[in-house]
């Protein structure tokens, strides 16, 4: 059995195809925005397509199906029954992504657990693995020893719960932020985490850079004059050879040495479109319900430079997020939330390669059709980024 994985689009998502080499047939997984490149495949290499196979419904695994039905109209469609409802509704689903999707084919074959799916002289074992999606399937081949599993599980962390019929309808604090970073370091980028900072024992953000092996230090500043605060965080960042400073969730006023010394190396991330909605004591919440009392239809997250004021620094990157009509504090927080996670670690890779090449950083232009971002502030996490 051979697996090739075709990524494309805003949201990165790998779509795959799997080849039963001993008998030519083939299956697409989740074919999102690659599928075009899946089709090809197919039809250069004269294989022997037997079905589209989706672990669950949302719009970065399933808004290439149609391309792949296209080749071959009476090809079956396998989804998970819990997930069909929110299949339906991809249309939907963009739009709370700023995008425009058509609706897809329909789904033809139930996925069960511990159905066994044959193709060729190959097999997956379908597993349910609800959480993330409230349909999400695995497929798995102990013989080959694959595993194809979706968005539950990714390297170095597991997949989120936040998300449209997820378990949790909104998760805040403990280091959101953080683990997108983590997440994003482990491809080819110019940065990797040397050190995570926070004011306050127990932040979840410690948790998260401990299981990912990365050194912590705590800096406390409640109380503290912020001339020994800089100076015991200027130190910090200078043993570990720190060059650039993401901060995530961190809601102190960054000390003026610090600021100083990485001045237009410092990003944040903040859950509005700034400069509205930002300043002083505008954090998590506060930002969403003044959003939903000024009547704005849109919000989104924005990465700006650090300066001495809070949220005043120049804007670096941006991407709008729909507010909906129905929508409360908490599920605006959860939109921004979702694209947020893709918009900082872009941000953090364009700004340490415009370092790398020795070149003043710009803002970072987004590509119109991929709009998908932004902005979750949990407590107490600054993290530094070695380029």
């Amino acid at each position: 059995m051979r697996v090739r994985a075709f990524t494309g689009g805003g949201f990165a998502e790998n779509g795959y195809l799997v080849d039963c080499e001993e008998s030519g047939a083939t299956v697409a997984v989740d074919p999102g925005a690659a599928a075009d490149r899946m089709a090809e495949a197919i039809s250069a290499e004269g294989l022997d397509f037997q079905a589209v196979l989706l672990t669950h419904a949302h719009l970065d695994h399933v808004e290439g199906v149609h391309i792949l039905r296209a080749l071959d109209a009476d090809v079956p469609i396998w989804l998970h029954p819990a997930d069909v409802p929110m299949y339906r509704a991809l249309p939907q689903q963009a739009t709370a992504f700023g995008l425009s999707m058509p609706s897809q084919p329909e789904p033809d074959h139930e996925f069960e657990h511990g159905q066994r799916f044959t193709f060729g002289s190959c097999a997956l074992d379908v597993r349910s693995a609800p959480g993330h999606a409230p349909g999400h399937v695995i497929l798995v081949s102990e013989d080959s020893g694959i595993a194809l599993v979706g968005d539950v599980v990714f390297q170095g962390s597991i997949g989120r719960t936040d998300l449209p019929g997820g378990d949790l309808v909104f998760a805040s604090g403990g280091g959101s932020n953080l683990q997108a970073l983590i997440d994003h370091q482990s491809r080819m980028c110019p940065w990797s985490i040397r050190l995570v900072v926070t004011d306050r024992e127990g932040a979840g953000a410690l948790e998260r850079a401990d299981r990912a092996g990365i050194p912590t230090r705590v800096i406390p500043t409640k109380g503290r004059d912020p001339k020994d605060v800089a100076s015991d965080t200027l130190a910090t960042l200078e043993e570990h050879d720190v060059q650039v400073v993401f901060l995530a969730g961190y809601l102190k006023l960054v000390p003026a040495a610090v600021v100083s010394t990485y001045r237009r190396r410092i990003l944040n991330i903040h859950p509005a479109l700034l400069p509205s909605f930002g300043g002083k004591g505008m954090y998590g919440m506060n930002v969403h319900r003044a959003v939903l009392e000024s009547g704005t239809r849109l919000s989104g997250p924005t990465v700006h430079f650090v300066d001495e004021e809070y949220d005043r620094g120049t804007i670096f990157a941006q991407w709008p997020v729909p507010v909906l009509p129905e929508d409360t504090p908490e599920s605006l927080a959860s939109r921004v939330l979702r694209v947020e996670h893709r918009l900082y670690p872009r941000a953090a890779e364009h700004l340490c390669r415009a370092l790398q090449e020795g070149r003043e950083p710009g803002p970072l232009a987004l590509p119109g059709g991929a709009y998908t971002l932004v902005a979750d502030l949990e407590r107490s996490a600054i993290v530094g980024g070695g380029i």
